[in-house]
């Protein structure tokens, strides 16, 4: 399980590494805006259904998840960022201790937010419920993979 968490980090970091690196233009933005709004769908939709979420549940869970999501992907982008400095050419030994620095801290303020974005969960949903939200976001990242690689099979 826990080589399973470390390689979706690991994806989820460079995804954003990737994405920092190439800012796209706004015709490509507005391109892409359709694929974001569907996957976004799909989420909602996954989410919904594997929580069974009530219509009063999913009305307070909603904006408290994405206010976690938002939080989660800019300590996603310090992570990506603290990451590219290894590229440098003339990485010096000061330069090499702050991008590994910084990209621990990256690591450590992800696991403060699970710890406090599982408490407000808890406040919203069952403790059954609340105890799946990080499980469901890492089977829909898979439902997601399996989906670009061709294979359709439901989770």
């Amino acid at each position: 399980m826990k080589r399973i968490f470390s390689a979706l980090t690991l994806l989820v970091m460079v995804c954003f590494t990737v994405l920092a690196q190439n800012k796209p233009n706004n015709q490509n933005n507005q391109q892409r805006k359709p694929y974001y709004e569907k996957i976004q769908a799909e989420k909602v939709a996954f989410f919904t259904s594997h929580l069974n979420l009530t219509v009063e549940e999913a009305q307070k869970f909603w904006p408290v998840y994405n206010e976690y999501i938002k939080e989660l992907e800019s300590v996603h982008r310090q992570a990506a960022n603290a990451l590219n400095a290894f590229k440098k050419n003339d990485l010096k030994e000061a330069d090499y201790d702050k991008a590994i620095s910084d990209y621990g801290k990256a690591l450590s303020k992800e696991g403060d937010l699970a710890i406090k974005y599982g408490k407000e969960f808890k406040k919203i949903l069952s403790v059954e419920k609340a105890s799946k939200v990080l499980n469901i976001e890492n089977d829909f990242r898979m439902y997601l993979l399996n989906k670009l690689r061709g294979d359709n099979r439901q989770h």
